[in-house]
């Protein structure tokens, strides 16, 4: 079961939305990320002098590198120690699956940042702004990582901003954390940490320069510098390792970027529209499992011999939800853009998870199975399982999906029914749809098993059908 922070506490949405809290998810990280430059820029009295803690903390750091002769001395060690951060469990925000064991930075990370660092102070700038900027050019570092040195610095900060929201909203379900004699809200043993909405913004799936503030800098910046040092051979995706070696060589320009940080205004996230869907989605499917319940009572008792058969209808009936109750609306933003396929997963996995819970089927979401990540796994008991792989048609891995991943899946997992659920976005796609039609016919010929393909009508404001 998922379950909100405001249904946890039984306090309404509006209520902690007054209170500047965003209102996550008990059972699985939010994929946002605290953004430096809205921390800057926070009006939360709490964080009023946070983003300062941070620039003294980086400048700790480059103090030591400044001060060591080689990387075995205690300055170099301590450096290495401040540049470790172990996330937090309860924070609740990333890149985590099914759960919220964060990973943090560890050694061999914290060795590579402060290799950097050094070969940044080198050549000649010494600013500990750097840190904020290091997911530009340091390969396996992003806006999470960031975001995961950040809270750990300010942490009793955000404790601080925890115990006013607590207090004021009149939270008596409290127990005491391992941080200093700070306390949380509780429900089934899990923490629920409040984080303020204005200092944060969702994680791209992929590093998307369009939506990050930092990244918007690098994009103007660098392709400046580049286009009058390389003109016509300039391409245009440019690798970290590009950019990283261009900040040593032209001190010049990372002082530029470092310049353009500290000027650039800062641009809230807009919780209301929504763009990314990774805030509405469980409101969405909240609404229409209400609004449109799926009948289940003919299965009085879910077992191993007909769970295939139960997930079946619920992928029926979320097909129907797209294609007669406009649902397919919803995964586009307002401005038409269709949102990341990870949001489609996110309202089944909400909305299949209502129907579940009311039959007894175990439904986890990204489920390791040892060959990669299958996006749900259904399952009665031990041997009764069914998975599902949901796919837009314009997700390139389609037709492979089809005919390796799922494969490596159901041998791993040995379920009893899988079902591969694409959902249409344009007729142009309808090529790559025979193809794998044509796979599963040719493989059932052979006696082969075959997964189930459903495909269900995406297209915005167009006539709905359903292929088999």
């Amino acid at each position: 079961m998922i379950t909100k922070y405001s249904k946890a506490l039984n306090i309404p949405n509006d209520i902690l939305e007054g209170e500047g809290v965003f209102d996550g998810i008990i059972e699985i990280d939010s994929r946002f990320f605290i953004d430096p430059i809205l921390l800057r820029d926070t009006n939360v009295p709490e964080l009023s002098d946070s983003y300062q803690k941070v620039l003294n903390h980086f400048s700790d750091i480059l103090s030591c590198i400044r001060s060591s002769s080689n990387t075995n001395d205690r300055f170099w060690r301590k450096a290495i120690q401040l540049l470790m951060f172990k996330e937090p469990s309860f924070i609740g925000l990333g890149y985590g699956r099914n759960n919220k064991k964060g990973k943090g930075i560890g050694l061999e990370t914290a060795r590579k940042l402060a290799l950097t660092a050094k070969e940044i102070i080198d050549a000649g700038t010494i600013d500990p702004a750097i840190f904020l900027l290091i997911g530009l050019f340091e390969e396996g570092i992003g806006p999470d990582k960031i975001s995961d040195m950040i809270t750990r610095i300010i942490i009793e900060d955000l404790f601080l901003f925890n115990k006013r929201v607590i207090s004021n909203i009149g939270i008596n379900n409290t127990k005491e954390t391992n941080f200093k004699d700070y306390s949380l809200p509780v429900y089934r043993r899990n923490f629920i940490f409040f984080i303020p909405r204005c200092i944060i913004k969702p994680l791209p799936t992929i590093f998307d320069k369009s939506e990050i503030d930092i990244a918007v800098i690098h994009n103007r910046l660098l392709r400046h510098y580049m286009n009058n040092m390389v003109g016509e051979q300039w391409k245009k995706d440019v690798g970290k390792n590009d950019i990283k070696r261009e900040i040593i060589n032209n001190p010049n320009f990372l002082r530029e970027i470092l310049k353009e940080f500290k000027l650039v205004k800062p641009r809230k996230y807009d919780f209301g529209k929504d763009p990314f869907g990774e805030y509405i989605w469980f409101d969405i499917a909240k609404k229409f499992t209400k609004n449109f319940p799926l009948d289940l009572a003919e299965f009085k008792a879910v077992n191993k011999a007909n769970v295939g058969i139960v997930v079946k209808k619920i992928c029926d009936h979320f097909s129907g939800l797209f294609e007669n109750n406009g649902l397919s609306e919803l995964i586009y933003s307002e401005d038409s853009k269709l949102r990341h396929e990870r949001f489609v997963h996110l309202l089944f996995f909400a909305i299949a998870d209502a129907y579940c819970e009311a039959n007894d089927i175990d439904l986890t979401r990204e489920s390791n199975a040892g060959n990669g990540a299958v996006d749900f796994k259904l399952s009665y008991g031990y041997s009764g399982k069914a998975i599902v792989e949901i796919k837009y048609s314009s997700n390139s891995n389609l037709v492979n999906g089809y005919k390796k991943q799922l494969e490596a899946y159901i041998a791993a997992e040995n379920p009893l029914y899988s079902i591969y659920l694409i959902i249409l976005v344009k007729d142009s796609h309808m090529s790559k749809i025979e193809t794998l039609l044509s796979e599963k016919k040719n493989a059932m010929a052979k006696g082969l098993y075959c997964p189930d393909i459903v495909v269900i009508n995406g297209f915005k404001r167009e006539t709905a059908s359903k292929l088999r």
